[in-house]
């Protein structure tokens, strides 16, 4: 049996996103000798998940390793992917997804919040156990992005963190996304990465009420939650605006430390997104 790996993306018409995504593959390290392919799902010609199976099957491929990488199994493309690649019998959506052609035998990976949500199907495990020997614990990959994330912006445990994600309107679907989201926010304050976190979905919530709510729980923390809260508290209520992020995720005026334009004494930091993910989430096939 011939192995090979099928890395699969969102996909956008934007040159430089697929660029990123390329950038990642390259850095990753990948297991000596065995053929990988990065494909998207959609708005990249040339580059379809059907091309991507073609090129390994082409090269003798027999066996295929998927890897969605996709946040969350909340995802919708996560359950059509799945379906279209015969891991599931039928989608949880609607979806316009067809099956694709292919001969080889396919393992479908999980998202980088580490849910297995085809175990039965695929011979994982169940959500949030270990993995196979040598592979990370479920969830950790997408937990130390984060982590990684906040430090570059300068964030620290004296601040609040708002955990952005798209989401979705349906279920189980949005289920699964409120799952992964409040897990790894309770896992940025048990690790001291933050005060306080929260999250909220951008396909269908409020995210300047979602701002506003985690305000007012850091107003009412307790005296015994320790003074790295009790600053990051005296910052929350010394905003006045958010700042219009800039283009790239790069840090918006007002953002740094000492406060700028009408944010006296207070950090607000605007995070990109995850598109150098493909390394980091390899090891959780």
């Amino acid at each position: 049996m011939r192995p090979g790996l099928l890395v699969i993306s969102h996909g956008s018409p934007d040159g430089s996103w697929v660029t990123l995504v390329d950038e990642a593959m390259a850095q990753a390290a990948w297991p000596e000798g065995v053929p990988i392919a990065s494909s998207f799902l959609d708005c990249v010609p040339g580059r379809t998940i059907q091309d991507g199976i073609d090129e390994l099957e082409a090269q003798g491929v027999d066996a295929i390793g998927v890897i969605p990488l996709f946040i969350s199994g909340g995802s919708t493309h996560v359950d059509e992917i799945a379906y279209a690649l015969g891991v599931t019998s039928a989608p949880l959506a609607d979806t316009k997804l067809p099956p694709f052609r292919l001969r080889a035998q396919v393992r479908y990976g999980r998202p980088l919040d580490g849910a297995a949500l085809f175990a039965a199907a695929c011979g994982g495990d169940g959500p949030g156990g270990d993995g196979p020997a040598g592979e990370p614990e479920a969830g950790t990959v997408l937990l130390h992005m984060v982590e990684d994330r906040l430090r570059g912006l300068g964030a620290g445990a004296g601040d609040a963190a708002l955990l952005v994600a798209h989401g979705s309107r349906h279920e189980p679907f949005a289920g699964r996304w409120h799952a992964s989201l409040r897990r790894l926010a309770r896992q940025l304050v048990q690790r001291s990465a933050c005060a306080a976190a929260s999250h909220a979905l951008l396909c269908c919530e409020d995210i300047a009420a979602a701002a506003r709510k985690l305000q007012q729980a850091l107003a009412v923390m307790p005296a015994d939650a320790g003074p790295a809260c009790w600053r990051a508290t005296a910052r929350w209520r010394h905003a006045r605006r958010l700042p219009r992020p800039r283009p790239g995720g790069t840090r918006p005026p007002g953002a740094a430390r000492g406060g700028g334009a009408g944010v006296p004494e207070h950090r607000l930091f605007y995070g990109a997104g995850y598109s150098r993910a493909a390394g980091r989430c390899a090891g959780a096939l």
